[in-house]
């Protein structure tokens, strides 16, 4: 979620894609220019290096926002019709979804193979 909101980010503020890429083993690819087409299932991969990308990617997301003027975290997304669905707003919804999910996998429990 992370690193596909620095995607929103870009096409709110009208910024050239600066999302960081995903981690390939130890090295990091250069920046990708859309979305990531196939998102992984974490599921299937080494949970230390799940930890690690997804705190480089909420890092990365956390510095970006801490740069945001006051004008940036006013302004709306052009794609869309609804003016109150700023930065701040979506930003808002993105760290609910994060709890959410947090929330959820504590529930199931780690490593849990029902899903």
């Amino acid at each position: 979620m992370c690193l596909l909101f620095h995607f929103r980010l870009d096409a709110i503020l009208g910024e050239a894609t600066i999302a960081p890429g995903r981690a390939v083993g130890a090295e990091a690819r250069a920046p990708v220019v859309h979305p990531p087409e196939a998102v992984p299932y974490y599921r299937d991969e080494e949970p230390s290096l799940v930890a690690e990308e997804l705190g480089r990617a909420a890092e990365a997301l956390a510095h970006r926002l801490a740069g945001l003027t006051a004008d940036d975290w006013a302004r709306d997304d052009p794609r869309l019709a609804d003016p109150l669905l700023t930065v701040d707003f979506l930003t808002r919804h993105l760290l609910h979804d994060i709890t959410h999910d947090l929330a959820e996998a504590v529930r199931r429990g780690v490593g849990d193979s029902r899903g």
